[in-house]
């Protein structure tokens, strides 16, 4: 049985830094002066390029990958107020390292990237 609460209390901290950090960026995006964020989805008809074949859904869903090569912070907390995304970035070594979302927003905010 300790094996089980130790299993879950290793679990429960990252749901609860994922949500402390979605309260921290609603903050944030109101101490700017953003009250609400319009989300705007695109059909495939409105769109100039040919369409994939394969249909997917035009909706964000967990396990969707988005990439930017450069971010501004404001760009940083829309992203973690709408999706809840794991921030990454790459390394020197080609692998990737995990940001939090203050990571990340130290990171857009610099003039020159780490690497």
């Amino acid at each position: 049985m300790p094996s089980v609460r130790l299993v879950v209390w290793l679990q429960a901290p990252s749901l609860v830094v994922r949500w402390m950090e979605s309260v921290g960026a609603w903050v944030c995006l109101l101490m700017f002066g953003i009250w609400r964020i319009p989300v705007v989805h695109t059909l495939k008809q409105q769109v100039r390029c040919k369409p994939s074949k394969s249909h997917p859904s035009s909706e964000v869903k967990s396990g969707d990958i988005l990439i930017a090569n450069q971010c501004g912070y404001l760009n940083v907390l829309v992203l973690a107020v709408l999706y809840r995304p794991t921030f990454t970035r790459s390394s020197l070594r080609g692998g990737l390292q995990v940001l939090t979302l203050w990571q990340a927003l130290w990171q857009s905010v610099r003039a020159v990237p780490d690497l």
